[in-house]
């Protein structure tokens, strides 16, 4: 089972009134994390009327307030699990650039922004597992793969060998 970003539910709140639709404030879709044995090991849920944010995580069968946060526009987004599982990483919006930093699953703590706040526009994902090894800089024909960490070994040095060949002018930076 891969580690996977999914839509768990989705509610919206209609009436059957005179003139239709309700004009009641809704929730959106609260994302979902999936670890390994299909389980959802973390959940983000925007509250629209308070411009609120929440991350919770499932431990010891029930959900735990894992971070939370106000943002009205600019709201965080659960990307994916790190490499090896034990954090969820969350792109935030600072200065208008996405920051990517790890929440550690085990004790609901942040982790410093990866790449010293480094912006990406995309992730990098092991192709078994789903979880992400890396990130991609630049746009168009400029991009720079970066691999979050310096082993060239198993799956990443995989990984490298497929970039390298299909990318003709790419930089590859490790971590």
């Amino acid at each position: 089972m891969r580690n996977r970003r999914f839509p768990v539910s989705f509610r919206l709140p209609i009436r059957s009134e005179e003139h239709g639709c309700s004009t009641s404030p809704w929730n959106p879709t609260p994302i979902g994390a999936m670890d390994e044995s299909g389980r959802i090991a973390a959940k983000f849920v925007y509250y629209d009327d308070k411009k609120l944010w929440e991350i919770k995580t499932h431990k010891d069968n029930h959900w735990t307030l894992a971070a939370s946060g106000t943002a009205a526009i600019d709201t965080p987004h659960m990307l994916g699990f790190s490499a090896d599982g034990a954090a969820l990483i969350v792109r935030f919006t600072e200065n208008g650039d996405g920051v990517w930093k790890p929440l550690n699953l085990k004790d609901n703590t942040w982790g410093a922004p990866l790449e010293k706040g480094a912006a990406f526009s995309r992730v990098i994902e092991e192709r078994k597992s789903g979880r992400i090894i890396g990130g991609i800089r630049g746009v168009r024909s400029n991009h720079q793969y970066v691999f979050f960490d310096n082993e060239l070994s198993g799956p990443l040095g995989c990984h490298f060998a497929c970039i390298s060949r299909r990318a003709h002018r790419a930089r590859v930076q490790f971590g």
